[in-house]
């Protein structure tokens, strides 16, 4: 009897393993030489793969502010992004040295990293079909034009589609996409059904695995520039030695172009994805002196990020014409002004099950404490 018992308890704690597992994607620009305009344009993508959520959690937080503690900076949100860290050094050494840091810190909490990249070597092919599906007619783009056009904002949902496809010991965990826009693809059709995808908005900025990820983004490109090598699985290999037993890269190339390219010229719709609780911010109207680049510079934008962190929801600016599809019971709404504040009113006396908190509370309740 107690070998079974024992059996049963670690079947059952190999089952609580897996359901804390976590697989975090976000994707960036990979770019070299040229003075005005890149001589390459590749997108980059990255997939983390973290054995335990909610301790990584606590981890991150740890980790971020002794790092601002040593870098004498002043932390405002819990979660950063790259671009963000990067805003506050004068000097990119020093960032990098920032990113070097969290990265030896975080490694050894890394179950798994892979590196996605897309490029058409020598022009080929020369041209690439898109759209063709359904009653749609087939349009041809260069290369380059389908990079930057096409695939550059698309290539999270990408990444998620080859990363289910190469691990199936992972194909359970949650897996957490930073926010992307595409249009219609084989990669989201075998995605779309699935119940473990969930896309963050701002993702990077109030997902401490979403953000994990865009740092390594970072730390990839940073240390394959200083060795000067490219975009080739021994030269990834090698520039991450703290986890090359653990890392696998994908050249998405040519053979892969019928999960890459846009089969009709429709936006995807995933709207059913998105990681809800949203936290909403109805800004004044446009007449408004206080733009929407003066707001997410606020230290209300910086607490409402904060929430979003500790509920594992995202933000974002409400959207009064197609964010009302969006909300559901638990979502969280907050205000700048007065018609902010009349409109949240407004949408709880329609009967929208959402929870209006104040400004005022938000700025006092979810301030950084570390």
């Amino acid at each position: 009897m107690s070998h079974l018992y024992r059996k049963d308890r670690d079947r059952l704690g190999m089952e609580e393993k897996v359901k804390n597992m976590v697989s975090a994607i976000d994707a960036s620009v990979f770019e070299r030489g040229g003075y005005r305009k890149a001589l390459f344009k590749a997108p980059l993508g990255v997939a983390v793969t973290l054995d335990d959520y909610a301790d990584y959690k606590k981890f991150y937080d740890k980790t971020l502010a002794e790092l601002f503690k040593k870098y004498g900076r002043n932390r405002e949100k819990y979660v950063y992004s790259a671009s963000g860290i990067m805003s506050l050094f004068n000097n990119p050494a020093e960032s990098d040295e920032f990113f070097e840091g969290f990265f030896k810190a975080v490694a050894p909490r890394i179950r798994h990293l892979d590196v996605f990249y897309t490029y058409f070597p020598k022009n080929q092919p020369t041209s690439i079909s898109i759209y063709g599906k359904g009653q749609t007619s087939v349009e041809t783009l260069s290369p380059i034009k389908f990079i930057e056009n096409k695939l550059i904002n698309a290539y999270p949902h990408n990444c998620a589609w080859r990363f289910i496809e190469t691990h199936s010991e992972f194909k359970d965990n949650q897996i957490f996409l930073d926010h992307f826009q595409s249009e219609v693809t084989q990669s989201w059709f075998a995605l779309q059904n699935l119940p473990n995808i969930h896309i963050f908005l701002k993702g990077d900025e109030c997902n401490c695995a979403i953000s994990t990820a865009d740092i390594l983004l970072k730390i990839v490109n940073n240390r394959l520039f200083r060795a000067k090598k490219g975009l080739y699985p021994d030269d990834i290999k090698n520039a991450l030695p703290e986890v090359s037993n653990r890392l696998t890269s994908h050249f998405l190339g040519a053979k892969y172009l019928p999960y890459l390219v846009p089969v009709f010229p429709k936006q995807i719709n995933f709207e059913d994805k998105i990681k809800h609780p949203i936290i909403y911010l109805l800004r004044e109207p446009e007449s408004s002196i206080v733009t929407k680049k003066v707001s997410e510079s606020s230290p209300l934008w910086a607490c409402i990020q904060n929430l979003a962190f500790q509920l594992d929801g995202c933000v974002k600016f409400f959207d009064p014409n197609t964010d009302y599809r969006k909300i559901k019971p638990g979502d969280i709404m907050t205000y700048m002004g007065p018609e902010g504040e009349k409109a949240a009113s407004i949408y709880l006396k329609m009967g929208y099950k959402v929870k209006v908190i104040p400004p005022e509370q938000i700025l006092s309740e979810y301030s950084c404490k570390s």
